[in-house]
């Protein structure tokens, strides 16, 4: 039974900080996709595929 909440505990917490992180990077991280859309095209529009 101890072993089982542990484990629970451990996913909760697990579960909190990265979902907390996660926000907060994407506030500060640009667009990736974004970013990498725009350089397949500039770089079909200078003919490198």
């Amino acid at each position: 039974m101890n072993h089982l909440a542990e484990v629970s505990t451990e996913i909760e917490v697990i579960g909190v900080k990265p979902s907390a992180y996660s926000r907060d990077r994407e506030e500060n991280m640009p667009d990736f996709e974004g970013l990498t859309w725009e350089l397949q095209c500039q770089m079909a529009e200078m003919g490198i595929q």
